[in-house]
């Protein structure tokens, strides 16, 4: 896992010391506050997207990135288990920044008047079999792909929805 992210352990100089911050990780990644949200088939998602660490509590230890990780490895699973119920095509997938993990997020889009539908990412060089076997213990009944862009880790599962690959 060190190998694909960044981590910066005197990042939490720069703010307030985070007390407890195993605890707050690991509450913020509960699966009532991670699997609270229901589709609705008469919406449409622009880009939908739900973050786990806002404190980018992740940047500061392998063993906190881990815990946001596996959460929004559960939010995944809850929104694959969905998004078939929404009735219309949609795309779900994960980016995870390597040196931000403030910022990393699960994704749902479909078609709306905003942005084109499905949304491709022709930056993105697909195959990176590190991401697959970090994902792959928690989303075991998924055949993930992974990718990486300038700064960014993409993961979607084929079958599920449109894939992000051209």
């Amino acid at each position: 896992m060190e190998n694909l992210f960044q981590f910066n352990r005197h990042k939490s100089q720069r703010r307030k010391k985070q007390r407890r911050a195993v605890q707050r990780a690991l509450r913020a990644v509960a699966p009532p506050m991670v699997c609270d949200r229901r589709l609705d088939p008469d919406d449409w998602y622009h880009y939908w997207h739900q973050h786990l660490d806002w404190d980018g509590l992740g940047d500061l230890s392998p063993r906190l990135r881990r815990v946001f990780l596996e959460g929004h490895a559960r939010l995944f699973l809850h929104l694959a288990s969905q998004a078939p119920r929404l009735g219309q095509p949609y795309q779900l997938w994960m980016v995870l920044y390597v040196d931000d993990a403030g910022q990393d997020a699960v994704y749902l889009h479909t078609a709306n008047p905003h942005s084109p539908f499905p949304s491709e990412n022709s930056d993105v060089q697909w195959g990176l079999p590190e991401l697959v076997a970090l994902f792959s213990p928690w989303l075991p009944e998924f055949s993930l792909v992974a990718g990486r862009s300038a700064g960014a880790l993409f993961l979607y599962a084929e079958g599920h929805g449109f894939p992000l690959k051209e």
